[in-house]
């Protein structure tokens, strides 16, 4: 279970590392595209929310390959423990 908990860290971490970098253009997008009486405080916000978007549908397909990688690791150990089990019972 261990190793499942460093790969959500590692999930959160790369969320954080590719929210940083879509944070500068989500922000100038929400800049370009409002009006100009729009306030400064709901461009910014409207930039975060795009960014926190465009992170999130990055690291979906990437965590989830990490995990079902994961997955299939265990279960071939399983598969490994079960065979030498059987061996061991059969002498």
């Amino acid at each position: 279970m261990k190793s499942l908990k460093q790969i959500e860290y590692l999930g959160w971490g790369f969320f954080g590392v590719s929210f940083a970098l879509f944070l500068g253009p989500a922000i100038y997008l929400s800049w370009r595209f409002t009006y100009e009486a729009a306030n400064n405080a709901t461009r910014v916000g409207i930039g975060i929310v795009l960014a926190v978007m465009a992170a999130g549908l990055l690291t979906w397909p990437i965590n989830e390959f990490l995990y079902r990688r994961h997955r299939r690791k265990v279960a071939d150990e399983r598969k490994k423990q079960r065979k030498l089990k059987k061996k061991r019972g059969k002498r």
